[in-house]
């Protein structure tokens, strides 16, 4: 296994989220080994096909700073802006995290790579961050994954819940020096994502609809408005600190999920949901009955449930085979050259799960969407539409939801378990 420790001397990095993601530290590193990329190449593939088993930090005082940056203006500061004045800079603001103890290590990184000795000093960047984020990193060569340290935060990989981090892949190298190589950012290049939590908690709000103290449910195809309904009520009922972070204008997103009722003889109608609280930060007591109203004036209420049902754990319960409920939109088109491309269809569905922190199915069938769902919004004129029934090689936990719209409801999956008809 190999370990990398960061402190950072300065006591304080500058970044979006801390602690950084095993894809920044990558990128550090081939950084740091850019003149002499060929001796490192070795050491390189073999950290990029292993996998971050854990991440500690320790705990950081999160500050806001404005820093000038070089980049050009945009055309709401053109006019203000004066291009030969020296002293006129471009000012943005930007999150720093600082850290009480200079000395001590801040960062820990731990992967199940067959790392030689001789190749350590490739893997020790001196800057781990954005702008002035400059560390002191050192490599080890370890038999088997510590203990975890006290006083340090314990990130490790979770299965669809928690925070959502870039991660390692066989050709990442390559891909960053040929996007360097025509002069293009290595923030275009693909990007595998898993999720990370410090420890296992539950992030799935479960929910019934009522209308003046009865239950309700919605028709089928109303389920974007739903869903909608829910993310506006969530807003006006979370302060203000948490509004960006419950409409999903943040990096990390909620998922509003509206449930059809399963089985074979139900109706299909929609009286259940699921809100998924992927940072864990809704307050229970503001989010517990959610007051939603539709475009014609109509209140109804979403009321947390405690205890989950037959329909709530056809959604929830492992398993290795699963069947999508609503239409799975893809992110974009699967023709080649104005025809269909089954290879590209493949690629496609295998990054959407991938981009969720999934495994990619061992098995993958599509079928039409059918005539019962239609979605009345923008999701059913811009993008294709199929169902999908997929098998796992090991049991898998919902909520599962891939492709586009998937935080609204689209794309939603429930396991092959017996029928539920309440």
């Amino acid at each position: 296994m190999l370990r990398v420790d960061v402190t950072y001397p300065t006591g304080s990095v500058h970044a979006s989220q801390f602690p950084l993601d095993s894809n920044t530290l990558f990128q550090a590193m081939v950084q740091k080994n850019a003149h002499r990329l060929e001796d490192a190449r070795l050491a390189l593939e073999a950290l990029e096909r292993s996998k971050c088993v854990r991440i500690e930090c320790t705990e950081p005082i999160r500050t806001n700073v404005t820093i000038a940056v070089p980049r050009m203006p945009k055309l709401t500061e053109m006019h203000q802006f004066n291009f030969s004045d020296p002293s006129n800079k471009l000012m943005t603001p930007q999150p720093v995290f600082r850290f009480s103890d200079k000395d001590a290590v801040h960062l820990s990184y731990f992967f199940d790579a067959e790392a030689k000795k001789e190749w350590l000093p490739f893997y020790e960047p001196f800057r781990l961050g954005h702008g002035e984020s400059l560390c002191v990193s050192k490599a080890d060569v370890i038999d088997s994954l510590p203990a975890k340290t006290d006083g340090m935060q314990a990130w490790e990989p979770t299965t669809g819940s928690g925070r959502q981090m870039r991660v390692l892949r066989a050709g990442l190298l390559n891909d960053l020096m040929l996007y360097h190589n025509h002069k293009k950012s290595s923030t275009e290049v693909e990007q595998k994502v898993a999720y990370f939590a410090t420890e296992p908690r539950q992030k799935r709000l479960l929910y019934r609809f009522y209308r003046g103290g009865e239950p309700v449910s919605f028709p089928k195809h109303l389920l974007p408005q739903v869903a909608g309904m829910m993310r506006h009520a969530v807003i006006n009922q979370v302060s203000n600190e948490l509004k960006q972070y419950a409409s999903n204008h943040g990096d990390s997103q909620v998922q509003y999920l509206p449930l059809p009722t399963l089985g074979k003889y139900s109706d299909g109608r929609i009286r259940r949901a699921v809100v998924v609280d992927t940072l864990c930060s809704l307050p229970i007591h503001r989010v517990s009955e959610l007051v939603m109203t539709d475009l014609k004036g109509n209140v109804f209420t979403a009321v947390r449930e405690t205890g989950t049902d037959t329909v709530f754990e056809r959604y929830l319960m492992p398993s290795r085979c699963w069947v999508s409920v609503t239409p799975v939109l893809l992110n974009g088109y699967d023709t080649k050259h104005g025809k269909n491309n089954l290879k590209k269809r493949q690629k496609m569905l295998a990054k959407m799960f991938r981009v969720v922190g999934l495994p990619v199915p061992k098995a993958i069938q599509t079928f039409s969407t059918g005539v019962d769902f239609e979605v009345t919004n923008k999701y059913a004129k811009n993008y294709i539409k199929m169902m999908l029934a997929v098998e796992f090689d090991a049991e898998v936990a919902g909520m599962l939801a891939i492709g586009a719209g998937r935080n609204t409801g689209m794309g939603v999956f429930a396991n092959l378990a017996a029928s539920s008809t309440d």
